[in-house]
């Protein structure tokens, strides 16, 4: 295998001679390949003279906005839920010395599979439509496993603030807007008003994703999340609005998850409330014990196939999970089609939607 000389944003020589300092199983020369597909990290494949793969991933070049591209915090997070039921790689080594190779690195396991960006990944990734059924639970299990983790147990209850997480996130993303921004855009202030009068309390405090969807996720051939990815972002703050980001998600427009085999994203919303117990968006049911049973019996009745999505403009569709059959309209229009400013579904506002008919 040949060393790998010239990558963009790597000095193959001092992260092999780091590296190689902290991984008694590593094996010079190392073949540095970097990865693509929309990451917000350089993301590079690693595999040494013995055979063995792994991942380092560091920021992007140039001048960044403060707090992104967190690779002591992406580090802290896998390092934090390797233990747990949570899929993530495995956390290897981190590097906060910039001189290194010019910024923070870290090194973490390779799991063999990718993120599903588009439907060209789909067909690409996983094997056939009948394992597109697996992802959805999947997918919303890994999720309710997440919230499911106490983050003093696992060494992350200091990793945020614990309240008030969608305003926290509104106010950051305003703050990154106007100092990022090169024009002034009345609607995205109107958008910041609008969403600030209207947020949601906090029921209770998890460890939350941030950007959680198939796109961070490394999807297995056979349709199941095998890890998750691209924690730079997440802290503590409210789970449920991890899942309407991820409904979210689900049902945009574009969404891979709109071809055949994929659940509908109320089934993602239905399943994830049996597991987690969490019957309210705006209460919190925490009884392991009733979680457990609920999730056995949740599984044991699932059937193998799910219903196959239809058109996506009008559509409803009825499944059994757990017993009980139901029937799914698409969310409503927001905001109301009288408002005179209405934009096209933005921020979690759709998938709020969707978890306050799943309370109702």
């Amino acid at each position: 295998m040949e060393h790998t000389e010239g990558i963009d944003g790597i000095d193959v020589e001092a992260v092999t001679r780091w590296l190689g300092e902290r991984l008694e199983w590593l094996a010079p020369p190392l073949a540095f390949t970097k990865l693509t597909g929309g990451h917000s990290n350089f993301t590079y494949r690693v595999d040494d003279e013995g055979g063995r793969a792994f991942v380092v991933r560091r920021p992007p070049l140039g001048e960044l906005l403060p707090m992104a591209h967190d690779m002591g915090r992406e580090f802290t997070l896998i390092s934090g839920l390797w233990p747990t039921p949570v899929p993530v790689p495995e956390p290897l080594a981190f590097c906060e010395d910039p001189e290194v190779t010019g910024a923070p690195f870290f090194a973490m396991g390779f799991v063999d599979g990718g993120p599903i960006y588009t439907e060209e990944d789909v067909v690409a990734r996983i094997d056939g439509v009948a394992d597109r059924a697996k992802t959805g639970p999947s997918f919303i299990d890994t999720l309710a496993a997440l919230h499911a983790v106490d983050p003093d147990e696992v060494g992350l209850g200091k990793l945020g603030k614990r309240d008030s997480y969608v305003g926290r996130q509104l106010n950051r993303w305003y703050a990154s807007w106007n100092a990022s921004k090169n024009r002034d855009l009345p609607d995205v202030d109107r958008l910041h008003d609008f969403l600030a009068e209207r947020l949601p309390e906090q029921a209770e405090t998890r460890v939350v994703h941030g950007d959680y969807g198939l796109h961070n996720c490394v999807v297995g051939r056979d349709g199941t999340v095998l890890a998750v990815v691209d924690w730079e972002i997440s802290t503590l703050g409210d789970p449920l609005a991890d899942l309407a980001y991820c409904v979210n998600w689900w049902d945009r427009d574009d969404s891979p998850a709109r071809m055949e085999g994929f659940d509908p994203p109320e089934a993602l919303v239905e399943r994830y409330g049996i597991t987690t117990g969490r019957t309210s968006a705006r209460s919190s049911t925490t009884a392991a014990s009733t979680t457990g049973r609920r999730s056995a019996s949740c599984r044991a009745s699932t059937p193998a196939t799910s219903t196959a999505r239809s058109p996506p403009k009008a559509w409803t569709s009825t499944t059994s999970r757990c017993g009980s059959t139901s029937t799914w309209p698409r969310p409503s229009p927001w905001p109301a089609a009288s408002d005179p400013w209405r934009p096209r579904p933005a921020w979690r506002a759709q998938a709020w939607s969707a978890v306050e008919r799943f309370a109702g």
